[in-house]
């Protein structure tokens, strides 16, 4: 005896609009997070007179914190990160993974990302130097 061949069962529009969604939403959160959208920075000021500051916060266990810095041309920029050695510092351009960077700056807005580099399970405390020269 012959059994018939099942016909593949078609799916409605809501399940198939579901299941994509929920693709989607996998697929996005395994992007890494360098290709996410770019966190809001925080303004760096000096004092009126004053050509450093020092700032201290906490390196996220899971992000990254990030500081513009607008610079006046040949300015010698100096960063010091004081903390534990999982804390570092990129500039995009400049540095990467660094605890300490010196350089010649341009007339442009310096975005300083600072962050844990092995990824921790608790935010760690910083103190991150500038200064203009």
């Amino acid at each position: 005896m012959f059994r018939p061949i099942p016909f593949p069962r078609i799916h409605p529009p809501r399940t198939i609009a579901r299941a994509t969604t929920t693709l989607v939403l996998l697929l996005a959160s395994t992007v890494p997070h360098a290709a996410r959208a770019a966190p809001s920075c925080q303004v760096v000021r000096f004092d009126r007179g004053q050509n450093g500051i020092e700032i201290a916060g906490m390196a996220p266990a899971r992000d990254t914190l990030c500081y513009a810095l607008t610079t006046a041309p040949n300015q010698t920029a100096n960063l010091r990160l004081t903390a534990s050695p999982n804390i570092v510092l990129d500039i995009p351009g400049v540095a990467e993974d660094q605890r300490e960077v010196t350089f010649r700056t341009e007339r442009r807005t310096y975005r300083i990302q600072v962050g844990q580099l092995a990824r921790g399970a608790y935010a760690e405390p910083f103190r991150l130097s500038i200064s203009l020269d």
